[in-house]
């Protein structure tokens, strides 16, 4: 071949050697690993050692295990006779290989370009590093990379990439992640050190760690908590991007860890962040929040930080300013706000270790006379035994003395319950205190939309919601229930709700502990019962006007 290949060229010339027969994600991967190699073979001139033969053992090539490993995995099935071709290496320029290397992996890289003015989390994290010339730092990898990128450009940082091992969690995935930034960093002769061994950092001490937590299951104490006990330099600062499921999970390991690094009394500042506030929120699929490390001093008291409530929200989207984004730091740093608060290190301590943000703080401070909801409010969830009626051809349990219409959350509608189709279940035990009463409130626990139903009593049925559902039974003396009901439906409530839901990969879950502490309104019981009246007189108007263009409509439309 005459003429040197360019991008589009080399590219075009590989699809035809691979033939397309691949799934799309090995094919890429395939194709990425395999230029790779290309490069390295060209620039070490090593071509000529390749010739068209099945017997060529092509991991030698890759000096690194790991590299070598996900090649295996990936071009397994690619005949070696037929890709390692040496024309495509000789007729291709060397920076043709480094150019689409780097472009491949950026493209493949999770990160969010915001407009003009808005910051996602990833600004805010660079705040909290407060990175300074000639720094050590530990970057404990996963996904992210606008931060990285950002990382790699300050010359004189010494960096270490530590990309986990997580293999048993999901192999390919961690093998690609390794690659990535393996490749990403070489060819673009970054001054960074990768690694995927303990081994290679447990006795290296850090100016700066921070750790990008991933979505292993937290089976044994999590590693990211080892490495900044461990690794964390004296006087410095390490940052961890978590579940926010993490913060309050009663894994015995988990609190246990937790327990830890309150002994250790280096925990400085906890941040819950707005929903889908950066694109990586979004990819992981759950809620995130942000623990802050100082190890300059001994603490006695953990700030926690709802930054919920100091951000810009537009329809599903969040994202911060800069004037949020500096509240938020100084928030952090024990400045006074309305959205965050001190807790001393015991009384975290008797509450089983719990490092969730809205179980110390309020989110009412926008709220004129707001209360917390679980001092009006008894809230619990439903009961599980009603819930044997499931998969039954007859609607009807004949067993046990006590009888119950049971409640699933498929029965909850936005505006009202279907109770025709609520099943009749028998049972031995009495649990009439689940029984739901006029006024109560109902909500789906778990789902991807929460709906918000008022009980007003309309039937008489012995209903029992199961664990699904959330009751919330209003003290009738301060809270008037339908007030209380359309509060949670307005945007405000609603915004509520979601922020206190710890999110999984679809699926959204309120939990009691958390919901309790939400604000809600609170004006004089009296004020409310006037919105309530007001309200339902609205509505029978509005009911009466629907009906009389129902009936124009009928009038000149149909004979």
């Amino acid at each position: 071949m005459k003429n040197k290949l360019k991008i589009k060229q080399y590219s075009e010339q590989l699809d035809r050697q691979l033939n397309l027969n691949y799934r799309d994600r090995d094919y890429s991967y395939s194709k990425l690993l395999l230029t790779y190699l290309f490069y390295s073979i060209k620039k070490n001139n090593k071509f000529d050692e390749f010739k068209n033969s099945d017997d060529i053992d092509i991991t030698k090539y890759f000096r690194d295990r790991n590299l070598a490993a996900f090649y295996d995995m990936v071009t397994k099935n690619i005949p070696q006779d037929v890709l390692l071709f040496s024309s495509i290496i000789r007729s291709t320029e060397l920076t043709v290989f480094e150019d689409y290397l780097t472009e491949s992996i950026e493209n493949s890289f999770w990160y969010e370009r915001y407009e003009e003015g808005r910051y996602n989390v990833e600004d805010l994290i660079e705040k909290f590093l407060d990175i300074k010339s000639g720094q050590k730092l530990l970057y404990y990898y996963n996904y992210t990379y606008s931060l990285l990128k950002k990382l790699l450009s300050i010359s004189d940082l010494e960096l270490t990439i530590f990309v986990s091992d997580d293999k048993n969690w999901d192999e390919e995935r961690y093998y690609q992640r390794y690659a990535f930034i393996k490749i990403y960093v070489e060819i673009n002769t970054y001054n960074a050190n990768v690694v995927s061994s303990m081994s290679e950092i447990r006795k290296e001490r850090y100016e700066r760690i921070y750790i990008e937590s991933g979505n292993a299951k937290q089976d044994s104490i999590p590693l990211e908590d080892e490495i900044v006990r461990n690794n964390l330099a004296e006087n410095a600062i390490a940052v961890k991007y978590v579940k926010d499921s993490n913060l309050d999970s009663i894994n015995e390991n988990n609190i246990y860890s937790r327990g830890l690094d309150l002994d250790k009394r280096i925990i400085k500042s906890v941040i819950t962040l707005p929903a889908n506030a950066s694109y990586i929120a979004g990819r992981y699929g759950t809620n995130r929040a942000i623990e802050i490390y100082d190890n300059s001093v001994q603490h006695d008291s953990i700030t926690f930080v709802n930054a919920t409530l100091e951000c810009i929200t537009e329809k599903r989207d969040s994202w911060f300013s800069k004037d949020n984004i500096a509240n938020i730091v100084k928030a952090a740093n024990g400045n006074k706000f309305d959205f965050n608060t001190k807790i001393p290190y015991e009384d975290i301590k008797k509450n089983s270790n719990s490092f969730d943000p809205f179980i110390y703080i309020s989110n009412g401070s926008k709220l004129n006379h707001s209360i917390e909801l679980g001092k009006v409010a008894e809230v619990f969830r439903g009961n599980d035994l009603v819930r044997i009626r499931k998969r039954l051809e007859s609607d009807i349990v004949r067993t046990g003395e006590y009888e119950y219409r049971s409640l699933a959350a498929a029965d909850l509608e936005y505006e009202n319950i279907n109770y025709e189709k609520l099943p009749f279940v028998k049972i031995e035990k009495n649990i009439d205190e689940f029984v739901l009463r006029e006024g109560d409130i109902v909500l789906n626990k778990n789902g991807s939309k929460i709906r918000c139903v008022l009980f007003e009593g309309q039937v008489d049925l012995n209903i029992v919601p199961d664990g699904n559902i959330l009751i919330i039974r209003p003290n009738k003396d301060k809270v008037n229930s339908l007030f209380l009901k359309k509060y949670f439906d307005s945007v405000d409530g609603t915004n509520a709700l979601l922020n206190i839901a710890q999110s999984g990969s679809v699926l959204k879950s309120i939990n009691v502990s958390r919901i309790v502490k939400v604000s809600i309104p609170n004006p004089s019981i009296e004020e409310q019962n006037e919105f309530a009246l007001e309200y339902k007189n609205k509505k029978e108007s509005i009911i009466k006007l629907n009906a009389e263009i129902e009936t124009i409509c009928k009038k000149y439309f149909f004979n």
